[in-house]
């Protein structure tokens, strides 16, 4: 439910805060957010992830996750962020 989205959210921005460059903690919270219906902080996320995973492992994995996001998922949020307003980390 929502409330398993914020706490994944909340937790993968821990992360993100702790190792700011840890491409994987990012495509992650991308991903949490984008299934929350948190489409732009999703994109903005990503683009870190793939500027960080660039020539590593995670390259493949991280582009895979912009294209889902890109396609997008009409029914997430219906359109608007579920999850409650807060700031991500940068």
């Amino acid at each position: 439910g929502d409330g398993d989205l914020t706490a994944a959210a909340a937790a993968y921005a821990r992360a993100v805060t702790l190792g700011p460059d840890d491409a994987a903690a990012r495509n992650n919270l991308a991903q949490a957010l984008s299934d929350a219906g948190c489409r732009a902080e999703a994109r903005r996320q990503l683009e870190r992830a793939v500027a960080l995973a660039a020539g590593t492992a995670l390259a493949t994995a991280v582009e895979a996750s912009r294209a889902k996001l890109e396609e997008g998922n009409p029914l997430a949020g219906g359109g608007r962020c579920m999850l409650p307003d807060r700031d991500w980390p940068d």
